[in-house]
C-alpha cells in the first residue's frame, strides 16, 4: 500500500513518465522504492538519465517529504567508492 501510494505520488508529480519501454533495471524499481519507505538514506544506481540525475533527486524527494517520507540521498557507485581501494 504504501509503495504504491509512493508510486503513484511519483507519476503524479510527472516525476517518472509513463513510458512502454523499461527504464529501469530489474530490482531498481524495488529498492527505489522501499528505500524511502524502510529509512534507507542512501540508493546506488548507474541510471544516469532516469535516476542519478540532479533535477529528477529533487522532484523525488520533494513527493518523498509531501508524502511523508525522508530524503535520500541517490549516487553512483563511482561517487561512493574509496578511489584508493
Amino acid at each position: 500500500m504504501r509503495k504504491r501510494r509512493l508510486k503513484q505520488g511519483r507519476a503524479d508529480a510527472g516525476v517518472v513518465a509513463k513510458q512502454k519501454r523499461k527504464v529501469f533495471l530489474p530490482g531498481e524499481v524495488f529498492f527505489f522504492l522501499t528505500c524511502p519507505l524502510m529509512g534507507d538514506p542512501l540508493m546506488l544506481s548507474w541510471n544516469f538519465k532516469h535516476i542519478v540525475n540532479l533535477n529528477r533527486i529533487r522532484l523525488y524527494n520533494s513527493v518523498n517529504l509531501k508524502l511523508g517520507y525522508p530524503m535520500i540521498e541517490i549516487r553512483s557507485p563511482r561517487e561512493v567508492l574509496d578511489e584508493t581501494i
